[in-house]
């Protein structure tokens, strides 16, 4: 699902669409004109430190056990910067997305648009599925996203399952 761009500098590909789409069956596309709200979720910039010290405050045998930090040392540490959420929502919005809201971690963002907006900023598409007995929708194919934003990871969650993954495998 996750791909890195080493070789294309306009666009980095991801491999696969969600796995559950190989088993379930298609419904048919999503109308072009429906409306989508999106969140993107922007990876930590220091994954593993992030987890390291989570694990280091957590640890009764650790000397860093309850010394815990506060949330504004944490996003000042590991948060996206607001210069990747700026990048990002730019992005957005020259692919005609509005853009939502944007708590004080950064690491979402929420966005909306049509269904033919997502498709063709991600080189997707969006198709209905029937999964456990119920009709949900998700990336057809592998998505792609802007080169300049290939540092960045993402995951574009819709109606709470995962739409499409764009970024490095160490998502959280």
């Amino acid at each position: 699902m996750f791909a890195f761009a080493k070789d294309s500098p306009s666009r980095t590909h991801i491999e696969n669409a969600p796995a559950w789409t190989a088993q379930a069956p298609r419904v048919g596309a999503i109308p072009a004109a429906q409306k989508q709200q999106l969140t993107a979720v922007l990876g930590l910039r220091d994954a593993a430190a992030a987890e390291a010290l989570a694990t280091a405050v957590s640890d009764p045998s650790s000397a860093q056990y309850g010394h815990y930090v506060t949330a504004a040392a944490w996003r000042s540490r590991f948060a996206p910067t607001e210069a990747d959420v700026a990048q990002v929502t730019s992005w957005l919005g020259s692919q005609g997305f509005s853009i939502g809201a944007i708590p004080l971690n950064h690491r979402f963002i929420s966005f909306s648009g049509t269904s033919a907006e997502a498709e063709k900023a991600f080189a997707t598409d969006l198709q209905v599925f029937k999964k456990d007995g119920q009709v949900v929708q998700g990336s057809g194919h592998g998505a792609r996203q802007a080169g300049s934003l290939d540092r960045l990871t993402w995951l574009f969650v819709a109606m709470g399952r995962l739409l499409l993954a764009l970024g490095a495998p160490k998502l959280m």
